[in-house]
Order: structure tokens, then sequence, then C-alpha cells
């Protein structure tokens, strides 16, 4: 992982189970107000596996995520 890289969990409703900013655990990702991020996480969240990109800012960013066999957890 990079510098620049986050790596979360989350579950199927978009509540936060691990992330590095501990005050971010337990807040629902989904309510983030940057919708093309937040539009992404959903349809990560209905697939086992996603990949795409978004704009954070003047930043063009990359979403990655992975659903984890057995839980609704996706990192």
């Amino acid at each position: 992982l990079g510098k620049t890289d986050k790596v979360y969990i989350i579950n199927d409703d978009g509540t936060i189970l691990y992330h590095p900013n501990s005050k971010l655990i337990n807040t629902n990702i989904l309510k983030n107000s940057n919708k093309s991020y937040t539009n992404l996480l959903t349809k990560s969240i209905a697939k086992n596996s996603y990949s795409n990109s978004y704009t954070s800012g003047n930043e063009n960013k990359m979403l990655f995520s992975s659903k984890i066999d057995g839980t609704n957890w996706h990192i």
C-alpha cells in the first residue's frame, strides 16, 4: 500500500467496522457528502469485487473493494 492509500472494512449497510482513523468506526460511510464516492460504494457493496475511479476535491482517486466470503463485510 502507498502512503496515501486507506484500507477499511464496512458491512453491507455501510457501517465502518475498521478504519485507520478510529473515530470513524461505527459511522456510516454511505452518509459521506461526496455523492460520486457514495454511489461507487453502494455499487461495490452489491458485488463480490469492484473497482472504479472517482473525484474527491480536485483529485482523481481509485476505489477497489472485495467482499469477504462468509461475512457481510467488504474491504
